[in-house]
């Protein structure tokens, strides 16, 4: 699959033209290492130095990372009242061609040019800043006009908005953030695989009682936040709606049509992040309220071998019970909200490399939603949930309950700068989803000599079995070029 030359072409004048922008203001790219990790020059003062960044937990999934992950690294250093603000952002190309084997069926395609600018304050008062992130897609007249030939996750529209607005508190042991903000969890995360990562409105903090953000080999820390609105990847605004909810703003394979115009009070939920050396594990309650509340948990250890080979060994489990006045279960034909599931994972690293091998079972019930699945209002139809199986199109919480495998392979060259990602998945539905399987392959491209790693290319290709359509095929070319 190709980009064809009449999107070639804006392509090459869009960059060009953002990068004489960028250059008629001094913006220069940073020397970066693999993984990419943005860089923040703590400000100096006569009599406070300049204190080591505080990063925030990063819920690490078995599954190939986007482009470009979201890195909420923050620094604590007083300084003056009056801040100067700091930018930094990237610039995407997107391009998705989806093929339905099935006769009848419409082909989908989309094209985008667009990105995001960050803007953050230095500390003020002591402990404070202002932080917000302005996103846009833009498909410079070059998708279909015809609405069922569009992609419309992408987005295929053009679209500008303000994705997060935020007051932020920090110290060396706390950070607190109210407002419109990214959030990095298991089971409500942004699921930046499009244009425009989802967002969410809430209260959040996360708290190191032993010790401070700056030790990564060892941390304890425990995170809350009370959500209370919803920006999905392709709307203008937050509204309390979820993905189950179907409306102009949300793009899901999930939704359910008799949940209307039913509107939702949010989220409230917590955790605790261990990691000590090779071993990180996790734990999470949610209550989604009047939908569902997730109980989960996992662990992932891998073997500090001084050899070729370094095993790897990983569980999780979730119980995911009805919460409140239940909305799903009242609705004709959904059925009842109670299910749970678990995983084992198993693999090892080789060199560069390593090969996994994921299991999950979601129990079947009859009278069940979808037979028993698990109810999840920010990852269904995303394909972003941590459950090992979970493939590039779709996973076990797309489709119904049951079982799945997945073996996955990877494997890193020329200093990281080429990973080549593959992966096949089966998924064991029936009677309420015909069996399925999907298999995935990822190349990732971020090269060092004249883009210090700031430019990142990727090819995606996912080849799927009995979907509703017949067979699909779905290509996507990205390409990122991060500034500060």
């Amino acid at each position: 699959m190709a980009i064809i030359h009449k999107k070639i072409i804006p392509c090459l004048l869009g960059i060009g033209a953002v990068s004489i922008h960028l250059a008629s203001f001094g913006v220069t790219t940073k020397h970066t290492t693999h993984p990419k990790k943005k860089k923040t020059v703590p400000v100096q003062t006569a009599t406070v130095p300049a204190a080591k960044p505080i990063t925030m937990p990063v819920i690490a999934m078995p599954k190939p990372t986007p482009v470009s992950s979201i890195d909420p690294k923050q620094v604590y250093t007083p300084s003056k009242i009056f801040p100067p603000v700091n930018v930094d952002g990237n610039i995407r190309i997107y391009d998705f061609d989806r093929h339905l084997s099935r006769h009848g069926t419409t082909d989908q395609t989309a094209f985008s040019l667009g990105g995001k600018i960050n803007a953050l304050t230095d500390v003020f008062l002591g402990h404070f800043r202002l932080g917000g992130t302005v996103y846009t897609a833009q498909p410079l007249g070059l998708n279909s006009k015809n609405l069922a030939r569009q992609d419309a996750s992408l987005p295929a529209t053009a679209l500008t908005t303000i994705g997060q607005a935020f007051v932020q508190y920090e110290s060396p042991y706390f950070l607190g953030r109210l407002g419109d903000m990214l959030i990095t969890t298991p089971w409500l995360n942004p699921a930046d695989s499009r244009m425009i990562p989802a967002a969410y409105q809430a209260l959040y903090g996360v708290f190191a009682p032993i010790q401070s953000f700056n030790t990564p080999d060892k941390s304890l820390n425990f995170v809350a936040f009370r959500q209370i609105r919803f920006k999905s990847r392709t709307a203008d605004s937050f509204t309390q709606h979820n993905l189950y909810n179907t409306n102009s703003y949300t793009v899901a394979t999930t939704t359910i049509a008799a949940l209307g115009d039913t509107t939702d009070i949010g989220t409230l939920a917590g955790g605790a992040l261990y990691k000590q050396k090779t071993f990180s594990a996790q734990a999470w309650a949610y209550r989604f309220y009047n939908f569902s509340k997730i109980y989960y948990a996992d662990f992932k250890y891998t073997f500090a071998n001084k050899t070729l080979f370094r095993p790897i060994i990983g569980a999780q489990a979730l119980n995911n019970p009805a919460d409140g006045n239940n909305v799903i279960s009242t609705l004709p034909g959904q059925g009842s909200v109670n299910s749970s599931a678990y995983g084992l994972l198993i693999g090892t690293e080789i060199g560069n490399g390593q090969i996994l091998f994921g299991w999950n079972n979601i129990p079947k019930r009859n009278g069940g939603y979808r037979n028993g699945d698990i109810v999840s209002p920010y990852t269904s139809g995303y394909s972003a949930d941590p459950l090992y199986t979970t493939s590039m199109t779709a996973g076990l919480v797309e489709k119904a309950a049951g079982s799945a495998q997945k073996l996955s392979a990877m494997y890193a060259f020329l200093d990281h700068q080429l990973v080549l990602y593959a992966s096949g998945a089966r998924y064991f539905t029936r009677p309420f989803a015909t069996n399925s399987s999907e298999v995935d392959l990822d190349a990732i491209y971020t090269p060092e000599q004249f883009f210090k790693r700031s430019l990142s290319l990727r090819a995606r290709l996912g080849f799927a079995n009995q979907t509703t359509n017949g067979k699909l095929t779905y290509g996507r070319l990205m390409m990122e070029y991060d500034f500060a």
